[in-house]
């Protein structure tokens, strides 16, 4: 049988939402990856714009400088100087200014430097047409190469005072300021490091770069050829190189982002240099510089991500273990039980209707079952061995009713419920299954027989209600007498009238015993030799107080299956020492027999009996010659070395033990042997007048004989007529018990009649 449980359902849906969450956290961390990654380009081309900017103010700084040295010498040198004063002017000037060089340009034409170097051809090349420059305040700062050579590639800016000698010449102070040392500043490193750096004329020409231009634009002289030729040279790509044309022209500050040929997304800031002539600065980097950057913000936050994912992730998965492991303790809790290990009873109701709802061709028989006598072997062996034979019950079942389609569990106690297929080979099965079960209790060391009381219903094709069936073979289980030989029945629609009266008196045996509804007869037994009354035996009779009587007929094999005998039995003997106790302390002279008591088998079997018997005794001062206890004889069929014990037992506390209904069973003459009994008591079948015979005759002097050779008193039970008693007189039977000599009467009543001492006494038959 496939075993589903609803929980099952809610683990999946729970497994199903958590991989969604999983999902939904992956593509989140994803998304949240690319946030940050663009969140940190967008961040780093800030970072890279205030470089430039830095780098700028770097330029206008070192250009203010300049400026600011020219204004300062053209004041100072206003009138007329010597060229030794010039001179001095120059080397004093150039000893606090580093990175700055001074020169001066005589009226007729020699070029002296600080260290007054006056043959210095490739600086006086640089600045030999300066005579013919057109001075003016508004162009202090000029690149050296457009306003003095046109072919050569000066990457300088100089500034320019003119200065009167004593002859009235014109002269020329001259301070120079290097485009490329100022790119090797400190400030230009970091750009240096991921980028190129260029100081450009407005048509594009290339003055002074950072050393990694050439990592870039090796063999290019003009930037705009150098974009134009490492672009994709897209259409988009070309507009954007205009775009940064049109910014030169326009003297505007621009970024603007393209691909190059390789595809890779470059970025360009572009902006004039301010207070000089046609000067512009251009700063390129591409995407793979600000990678780098941010690979590592990009790889730490994938693996943030990534380990709170994980984490979830365990979670998740400790939330299914969790989940997973309440639910298989769920599962255990309501579908297993803890004693055999099997299913349970709730399993069965959940599971059985489908099975059989789905399989209506199948001759189903439901099953509900109990091990006879198990308080016995619970008692005796221990719940450890007991639960063995319990656990034994369900396994065994499934070796033997193997199919899909059946099932066995306990219901609670020693209670069992089972759903099994009616076929030819049922009642095979079911005799390996008991052997089986046995099997395994032997190996437990339990020598007790196991039993099995088994209801039977036989579900119908229109059957639906599985607790109906269930009450159905239960009610079959109840209707089997236990002490009959038949331990099966089917259910019938006769049960149903006789379950409404087995419920009926289980409903009140509790009650009743208490209010004393149950009351003590005796019934006489008489000597017929010497025709008097030697003693009596206590029945029970049930009498409810509105003076309603329940025949033990009908209620003594309820109460043996059901196992309140054992109460009812211990009441008899109580109440019997009781007024015994009585009779002692009333002042009165009474007579006393020995009067017999019924004890069943469950109440022997308990393992605490004879204990219970000897306090009974002794709680109420009871004489052992007044009581006798009757023992059936098929009490020995099940256990006979119990039965040998407990029998030892009570003879060692002096009491009379009588075997009742000898010969009824088969073994009568093993258990004489082994079983010290005082009295043997006949069933009335071996000298019925209807059905006695010459052999039952023989047997019957043949127990008399034996009987008195092993000095046994026997008393034959259920003598009616006179010629029975001449009968057995004439056989040697010296006592007998039935209505001719007296019916069972109130115990009271006993008493009174045959117990009291008067003076006239001469006792009735």
């Amino acid at each position: 049988m496939k075993k589903k449980f609803g929980s099952d359902k809610s683990i999946s849906l729970i497994l199903r939402i958590a991989l969604i969450v999983v999902i939904v956290c992956v593509c989140a961390t994803f998304l949240h990856v690319f946030d940050v990654k663009n969140v940190f380009t967008g961040n780093k081309e800030k970072s890279y714009e205030g470089h430039v900017d830095t780098a700028y103010s770097e330029i206008e700084y070192q250009i203010d400088v300049l400026r600011n040295m020219m204004f300062t010498y053209k004041d100072s040198t206003e009138g007329v100087y010597s060229t030794e004063e010039i001179m001095e002017i120059v080397s004093d000037s150039e000893s606090f200014t580093k990175g700055y060089h001074f020169f001066y340009l005589n009226a007729n034409g020699v070029l002296i430097s600080s260290e007054d170097s006056r043959y210095e051809p490739e600086i006086y090349e640089k600045f030999r047409d300066i005579s013919s420059f057109n001075y003016t305040d508004d162009y202090i700062c000029l690149p050296a190469r457009s306003y003095f050579d046109d072919t050569k590639y000066l990457n300088s800016v100089i500034g320019i005072n003119k200065i009167y000698d004593e002859n009235g010449d014109s002269n020329y102070l001259i301070i120079e300021r290097d485009l490329t040392g100022i790119l090797n500043l400190n400030t230009f490193n970091y750009l240096n490091s991921v980028g190129a750096f260029a100081i450009i004329e407005g048509n594009g020409n290339i003055i002074a770069t950072t050393p990694s231009y050439d990592t870039y634009f090796k063999g290019y002289t003009n930037i705009f050829e150098a974009l134009t030729e490492n672009s994709s040279k897209t259409v988009a790509s070309l507009k954007k190189i205009e775009l940064i044309k049109k910014n030169f022209y326009s003297k505007m500050r621009s970024s603007v982002k393209l691909s190059d040929k390789n595809g890779e997304e470059v970025f360009i800031y572009t902006g004039e240099i301010r207070k000089t002539h046609n000067l512009y600065y251009v700063y390129y980097f591409d995407s793979s510089s600000m990678s780098k950057d941010t690979r590592g913000v990009t790889f730490r936050s994938f693996l943030i991500c990534l380990f709170m994912v994980l984490i979830m992730g365990a979670l998740i998965m400790f939330v299914w273990a969790t989940l997973n492991e309440s639910n298989e303790m769920i599962i255990k809790l309501a579908y297993i039980d803890e004693v055999t290990g099997g299913y349970n009873y709730n399993f069965f109701r959940r599971n059985i209707p489908d099975v059989v709802h789905n399989n209506r061709e199948t001759p189903f028989l439901m099953l509900r079952f109990d091990i006879m006598n198990f308080r016995y072997i619970n008692e005796s062996y221990g719940h450890e061995k007991a639960d063995k034979v319990l656990a034994a019950t369900i396994q065994e079942f499934g070796k033997f009713f193997d199919s899909p389609k059946e099932m066995c569990v306990r219901v609670n106690s020693d209670q069992f419920v089972a759903l099994v297929i009616n076929d030819m080979s049922f009642d095979d099965k079911y005799m390996k299954y008991l052997k089986g079960i046995s099997d395994e209790a032997n190996e437990a060391m339990i020598k007790y027989p196991i039993r099995l009381k088994v209801g039977m219903y036989q579900i119908r094709k229109d059957d639906y209600d599985i607790d109906l069936m269930i009450d159905r073979a239960n009610a079959a289980r109840k209707s089997i007498d236990v002490t009959s030989n038949a331990l099966m029945a089917t259910y019938s629609d006769n049960i149903i009238s006789n379950m409404r009266k087995v419920d009926a008196i289980e409903s009140e045996m509790e009650k009743s015993l208490k209010s004393g509804e149950f009351r003590v007869f005796i019934q006489p037994k008489w000597d017929i030799v010497k025709d008097e009354i030697l003693g009596g035996e206590a029945l029970v009779r049930w009498i409810k107080n509105n003076g309603e009587m329940v025949y033990p007929s009908d209620f003594i094999p309820i109460f043996e299956s059901n196992g309140f005998i054992e109460n009812l039995d211990f009441y008899m003997l109580e109440q019997l020492c009781i007024k015994m106790k009585e009779m002692r302390k009333s002042g009165i002279e009474y007579r006393y027999f020995p009067i017999s008591v019924n004890q069943s088998r469950v109440l022997i079997n308990n393992p605490d009996y004879v204990k219970n018997v000897e306090k009974v005794l002794k709680r109420y001062e009871t004489d052992v010659n007044n009581i006798q206890l009757e023992i059936t004889e098929n009490v020995f069929f099940d256990q006979r070395e119990k039965m040998v014990e407990v029998v030892t037992e009570l003879k060692k506390l002096g009491l009379e033990l009588a075997m009742d209904d000898f010969g009824s069973g088969y073994s009568s003459l093993n258990i004489l042997k082994d079983v010290p009994f005082d009295i043997l008591k006949i069933d009335k079948d071996f000298f019925d007048e209807s059905i006695i015979s010459n052999a039952s005759t023989v047997i019957l002097k043949k127990i008399l004989e034996m009987a008195k050779e092993l000095d046994i008193d026997v008393i034959c039970e259920g003598v009616e007529t006179k010629e029975q008693v001449e009968m057995l007189k004439g056989f040697g039977c010296h006592a007998v018990q039935g209505y001719f000599y007296g019916k069972p009467m109130p115990c009271d009543e006993f008493i009174e009649k045959y117990c009291v001492v008067r003076k006239d006494d001469n006792t009735e038959k």
